[in-house]
């Protein structure tokens, strides 16, 4: 596989950090993660713009898909990656520091649901008096998920730290 240059570009108002280009020159990016709505950490989008070459200069998205849902969900993971992009900004060492840091941002991202709810939302829990816990929930969104969410950003040309989204993750309830 091709290696690209690390490329982040401002595209309405979100930094987006180049994954890569599949076999028909289409660019991916990665959308940078917001904490969304006052509650979650709305992460993983993975974007192709009307105007590949400038994404600056687009009018709209032309695809926006979920990391995990494109390369999390048992299609070889590095190899589906790898198969996916002829060209890549991160070599294969580094993509597998990618899936595991996005593997950890999901993780991290189901648990603080169960901690805010006291369930995972699909029936009545049993278990929510012990399941809910505001502190796991507040640790989860305003620590561990920022540090990793800086990480991801860094390892694809970022500079940021994890304060720069704890600021973010105001819990409104």
């Amino acid at each position: 596989m091709e290696l690209l240059n690390k490329k982040i570009v401002n595209v309405f108002n979100r930094n987006n950090y180049l994954l890569g280009e599949d076999e028909d020159g289409t660019r991916y990016y990665l959308e940078e993660p917001e904490f969304a709505c006052g509650w979650y950490w709305s992460l993983g989008g993975v974007e192709t713009f009307t105007n590949n070459r400038q994404p600056t200069r687009s009018v709209d998205i032309n695809s926006h898909e979920h990391f995990d849902s494109k390369f999390l969900d048992g299609k070889g993971y590095v190899d589906g990656y790898q198969n996916f992009f002829k060209k890549s900004v991160l070599d294969r060492h580094s993509i597998y520091r990618l899936f595991e840091l996005m593997e950890c941002a999901y993780t991290l991202s189901k648990m603080a649901g169960i901690c805010e709810k006291g369930s995972a939302w699909v029936s009545k829990n049993d278990c929510y008096d012990t399941l809910k816990d505001q502190s796991w929930y507040l640790e989860i969104i305003q620590k561990k998920l920022p540090a990793v969410i800086s990480e991801i950003c860094n390892l694809l040309g970022g500079k940021t730290k994890p304060e720069q989204f704890e600021k973010q993750a105001i819990y409104k309830e």
